[in-house]
C-alpha cells in the first residue's frame, strides 16, 4: 500500500468518526470490521413533485443516506444482510 493510499484511507476514517460523532441517533457504527468506505455523495431522492437533496454513503455491505428531518439527521440504509 503506498503512502498516499494510506493517507486517503485514513483521511475518509476521521471524516467518517466525525460524521459518527455529529450523528449520535445512527442504528449501527460506520466503521466496523470488515466494512469499507467506497462512496459520499450528494443526490436527489424524488420524492412527489419536489427532489430532496440526501447524502448517500456507499459501504462494502450497505448503502446509507442521511437527510435533516425537522433539524434531526434520518438514516435509513439498504444493507446486504437483509
Amino acid at each position: 500500500m503506498s503512502l498516499n493510499t494510506s493517507l486517503h484511507t485514513h483521511a475518509q476514517t476521521l471524516s467518517l468518526l466525525a460524521l459518527q460523532r455529529n450523528t449520535a441517533n445512527l442504528p449501527f457504527q460506520l466503521i466496523s470490521p470488515g466494512r469499507t468506505f467506497l462512496k459520499r455523495a450528494p443526490l436527489l431522492q424524488l420524492e412527489g413533485s419536489t427532489p430532496k437533496e440526501r447524502e448517500f454513503l456507499l459501504f462494502s455491505d450497505c448503502l446509507m443516506w442521511l437527510a435533516s428531518a425537522d433539524g434531526d439527521f434520518y438514516t435509513d440504509r439498504w444493507s446486504s444482510d437483509n
